[in-house]
């Protein structure tokens, strides 16, 4: 995914949200900026409570198990803001 400026996710819990499934957020390269989608961990959906944000979005990974009680999503960018993304639910097979 690309976000540029004014870009934004309201915090949200997935509807795949069962448990064994994992999101994960690879983060390729972003801008520099304080808001530049920093997909992150929260405990509302109105960005008051945060739990993580992350600060390195060039060539990391945010992962986290689906069926957690807590919201994922980020503010507004900056303006003049980037963010390259490549986004990956894993969900196991029942072989049995």
């Amino acid at each position: 995914t690309r976000a540029y400026w004014g870009s934004s996710v309201i915090p949200h819990i997935d509807s795949s949200n069962v448990e064994g499934n994992i999101n994960m957020i690879l983060f390729i390269n972003a801008s520099q900026k304080t808001n530049s989608g920093n997909l992150g961990i929260w405990k509302d959906n109105e960005f008051k409570e945060n739990i993580f944000k992350p600060k390195n979005l060039k060539n990391s990974c945010l992962m986290y198990d689906m069926s957690e009680d807590f919201y994922h999503g980020f503010e507004p960018m900056d303006f003049g803001a980037y963010r390259w993304a490549i986004g990956v639910k894993y969900t196991p097979i029942n072989l049995a």
